[in-house]
């Protein structure tokens, strides 16, 4: 709040618009505090009831080893049950702000089972003295303006151009199905919920993003993955740093634009990566996937195509235009970072529709 009031004096003529974004920050601060405490009552509550279901008798407080830290812990429970089909680092739960808050991720290992969630809000507002709308010259707006972004006479031109804000979470639940003698098997299910003012930035959203099945086979040389999953995340290595999302958005990749599916918008797919040297995070590598592409010719950009016109993410086919059997192959060298080395990737890839006759 301190960044909007020293916006107020530097922009004094201009009063009534910084108003807008002052009160409009005030507004979602407020949201943003009532649903973080709720979830952290909520956390609290499942996780009494959780431990005392999993111990009536309260003693597992003297069966846990009190040398290792909290974060020692997490460590160990990620390596089990962290979700481990992206090829860059997933959230890990050592990683949270919740960590182990109440005990909940200790009492739901005991059942073999993980859980994660993250977001991303984002506000942006314009300050400059320019328009904050397409002005009333251009054409008249279509019916569907507010998610095609057309460029027509009171809508945005781009995200940002009036106060503009987005905030979306994904949550992950895993189930470790070494419990079933599936080698290295994990089953991950997840789902997407988001709301924005600027629905051709971001529409609104509550989608599967996730049903993963993992595991290794062939003395863990090769992994095997199916189910719907987030392409992008899964090739390219499209992101800086390691970080999991993308600062140029989910279409900012000549990828995605392709057909690859992305972040929210997951797809079903059946990837395999065959491990050379048999080490699953460094060394040669050939990844091979196939799966079921975004529609690259709908109405809309890829990424809004997809979940605009697919709104639970559990459609397997689509009749869309530009839409088919996409199959991508990577074939790469990969040394993970570590104290005192840096981290080398080099890969090279194709990604393909075959074409088909359309009528």
């Amino acid at each position: 709040m301190a960044t909007s009031t020293s916006l107020y004096s530097a922009h004094a003529a201009d009063l009534p618009f910084k108003r807008k974004i002052v009160e409009y920050v005030k507004a979602r601060c407020t949201i943003s505090r009532c649903l973080t405490l709720a979830i952290i009552s909520t956390l609290n509550l499942a996780s009494a009831s959780i431990s005392q279901a999993a111990d009536p008798n309260g003693l597992s407080g003297s069966s846990k080893s009190p040398e290792k830290s909290v974060n020692d812990r997490l460590v160990e429970l990620n390596a089990a049950l962290g979700y481990r089909g992206w090829n860059v680092p997933f959230p890990a739960f050592n990683d949270t702000l919740t960590q182990d808050v109440g005990g909940i991720r200790s009492a739901l290992a005991e059942y073999g089972i993980g859980f994660i969630g993250y977001g991303s809000p984002r506000f942006f507002a314009n300050l400059l003295d320019t328009p904050t709308h397409v002005p009333n010259t251009f054409p008249k707006c279509p019916s569907d303006a507010s998610v095609s972004g057309a460029l027509c006479a009171g809508n945005r031109a781009y995200f940002g151009q009036s106060p503009d804000a987005v905030y979306g979470i994904s949550v992950v639940l895993t189930y470790d199905l070494r419990r079933l003698g599936i080698p290295d098997g994990l089953l991950a299910v997840g789902g997407s919920f988001s709301g924005g003012d600027y629905q051709a930035y971001s529409p609104n959203i509550d989608r599967l993003n996730l049903l993963s099945w993992y595991q290794t086979a062939f003395d863990r040389r090769m992994e095997i993955e199916f189910g719907y999953l987030q392409g992008l995340q899964q090739f390219v290595g499209q992101t800086v740093g390691g970080n999991f999302a993308n600062p140029f958005g989910p279409s900012g990749s000549i990828p995605a634009l392709l057909g690859l599916s992305a972040g929210t918008a997951a797809t079903p797919m059946f990837r395999s990566t065959f491990h050379m040297t048999g080490d699953l995070k460094n060394g040669f590598y050939n990844e091979f996937a196939v799966s079921r592409s975004v529609p690259v010719r709908g109405p809309y950009g890829v990424y809004q195509n997809e979940v605009v016109l697919n709104p639970t993410g559990l459609d397997f086919f689509s009749s869309q235009p530009g839409t088919g059997a996409l199959f991508t192959d990577e074939l790469g060298y990969r040394q993970q970072s570590k104290l005192g080395q840096l981290g080398e990737w080099f890969r090279v890839g194709t990604s393909t529709i075959p074409p088909r006759s359309e009528t």
